[in-house]
């Protein structure tokens, strides 16, 4: 399943259960260093640019998602808390300051792998610490998922990597084994008799 459709299912079995219209996952790629955002629903920033791939220590030290990468820990936080952080400079907010946050580390085997944010610009809809536990259990499975295809595509990218070694030392041994042959027939013109005989004439 592609990623964007499984974001997309994920999204829609959470709102029967949790005020759910405004979500962003944010994924870490490790060998790549840089923060991949495939998922972004807004209501109040629909025409909000986010770089799709962003520097991993830029992301992270500068946004409101990325204190959840730098923390690793789950945060709710209402309008109040988000104006302290964005004051006190630890975290830079762009769009619309919202009434209510919660942002996840996913996790996978110890490793976090992504963060998911949810956010609500209505003070009717406030997250609540029981918010917060649902979704830290109904982000499990997302969290092995992305893990699982994460692992699968840090092992293709090594074979490939592999693969490629392996027809460039193929390659340098041909080339080795043409200049061998060179040689070899080289040395034999050296020594024969009629380049014997040459030599001797000059």
């Amino acid at each position: 399943m592609p990623l964007h459709q499984l974001f997309s299912s994920f999204h829609r079995s959470l709102k029967p259960a949790i005020y759910a219209e405004n979500m962003l996952i944010a994924l870490y790629n490790p060998e790549r260093s840089h923060i991949h955002i495939p998922y972004f629903i807004d209501q109040a920033d629909e025409e909000l640019e986010l770089s799709e791939f962003t520097p991993a220590r830029e992301f992270i030290e500068s946004t409101l998602v990325g204190y959840i990468f730098r923390r690793k820990l789950p945060m709710l936080a209402d309008n109040q808390k988000l104006l302290r952080l964005k004051q006190s400079g630890a975290v830079t907010i762009r769009g619309t300051v919202s009434q209510s946050w919660i942002g996840l580390p996913l996790i996978y085997q110890g490793q976090m792998v992504g963060v998911l944010a949810l956010q609500s610009y209505d003070t009717a809809h406030c997250f609540k610490q029981e918010d917060l536990a649902f979704l830290q259990y109904a982000c499990h499975p997302l969290a092995a998922v992305l893990g699982y295809q994460m692992a699968q595509a840090s092992q293709q990218a090594y074979a490939e990597q592999l693969e490629d070694l392996i027809d460039w030392q193929l390659d340098e041994l041909k080339h080795v084994g043409q200049k061998a042959v060179q040689l070899e027939a080289f040395h034999k013109a050296e020594i024969s008799p009629r380049s014997r005989k040459q030599k001797v004439t000059h």
